[in-house]
C-alpha cells in the first residue's frame, strides 16, 4: 500500500515534523543568542521540516546553516517539544516543533537565506523582549542550565 508520507494507514494525517536550532555562544562570561527573521518579520530561531532519513538534531545543524549561517555542536536531546500551526501546500497543518541547543563554532558572513532573513545576537532578556512565543524563551534558558552542566561535566 503506497502511502503519502504523512498518512497513517486509516488516512489520518500525523502532525508534520520540525526541528529547530537555539544557537548560542558564551562570550566575556555571557550567553548570547541567536535570532533571526522569520518571512512574517517575527524574531524567531531556525526552523524547518526534517527531511527523509534525517535525525532531528541534523534537520537543526542544516537549518541553523540555511537560515542564519552558523555552524556548531548540536547535542540529540531536545529542550522542548511543542504544538505548531504549520503552513504546508496552501492550507495549515498541526505539527510539532522540538528545539534542540547549538554552541555556535563559528559563523558564515554568506549563507543560502542571507537575502531574505536578518539575525541578531541578543542576551535573553533581549530575546524575552523580542520573541512573541514564551516557549522560545524557555528554550533558551533551557540551553542556559545546559551549557552550565555541560562545562562542570554533568553532560
Amino acid at each position: 500500500m503506497d502511502l503519502r508520507q504523512d498518512e497513517t494507514r486509516s488516512g489520518e494525517r500525523e502532525p508534520l515534523r520540525q526541528a529547530g536550532a537555539v544557537p548560542y555562544a558564551v562570550r566575556e562570561g555571557h550567553v548570547l543568542f541567536l535570532l533571526i527573521t522569520s518571512s512574517s518579520g517575527r524574531w524567531i530561531f531556525p526552523k524547518g521540516h526534517i527531511e527523509e532519513g534525517e535525525r532531528s538534531a541534523q534537520a537543526a545543524s542544516r537549518e541553523a546553516f540555511e537560515e542564519a549561517g552558523v555552524v556548531g555542536e548540536v547535542l540529540d536531546k531536545a529542550l522542548i517539544c511543542f504544538d505548531v500551526s504549520l503552513e504546508r501546500k496552501g492550507g495549515r497543518r498541526d505539527g510539532e516543533l522540538c528545539l534542540y541547543p547549538m554552541r555556535v563554532a563559528y559563523q558564515e558572513d554568506k549563507w543560502p537565506d542571507r537575502g531574505g532573513r536578518h539575525r541578531h545576537w541578543v542576551t535573553l532578556n533581549e530575546l524575552a523582549e523580542l520573541v512573541d512565543d514564551e516557549r522560545y524563551v524557555e528554550a533558551a534558558r533551557g540551553s542556559i542550565r545546559r551549557s552550565r552542566r555541560r562545562r562542570r561535566g554533568a553532560g
